[in-house]
């Protein structure tokens, strides 16, 4: 088999228990902080929905509000981030080597899907709503 690697061995179970501690410690850190953390949700995000905490009425999310500016700050804070990691033409798809032993139709097909998946994935990264998903 080419690439392969050595067998893993077996983690410690020693290792394992003290892992399980660290991180339950961790988690016990951060609960602490759940009140605030769902606070800052709702001021910030009230439409998001949340994956810990069971979901209000649509109507109730937003009645805390007195006004959208920490909704306005975050999705321009989110654009700001997403225009820094992808800005202008950060990746190009193109047919590897595989296609350079092909016929010239083959290849030709091949780069125009390419360049097509590219135009898509570029787009999706790109635009307005990626930054908020």
């Amino acid at each position: 088999m080419i690439g392969a690697s050595a067998p893993l061995k077996e983690p410690d179970k020693k290792d394992q228990d003290a892992h399980r501690k660290r991180a339950a410690a961790a988690w016990s850190l951060r609960d602490q902080w759940n009140r605030e953390l769902y606070d800052v949700y709702d001021f910030v995000a009230p439409t998001r929905l949340s994956t810990r905490q069971q979901s209000r009425v649509p109507g109730a999310r937003v009645n805390r509000m007195f006004d959208s500016t920490a909704m306005v700050s975050m999705f321009r804070f989110a654009k700001r981030v997403q225009r820094e990691y992808f800005a202008g033409d950060w990746f190009k798809l193109k047919p590897g080597a595989y296609f350079d032993v092909q016929t010239p139709d083959v290849r030709d097909e091949a780069s125009l899907n390419a360049e097509q998946t590219t135009r898509v994935v570029s787009h999706v990264f790109t635009s307005p709503e990626w930054a908020v998903a």
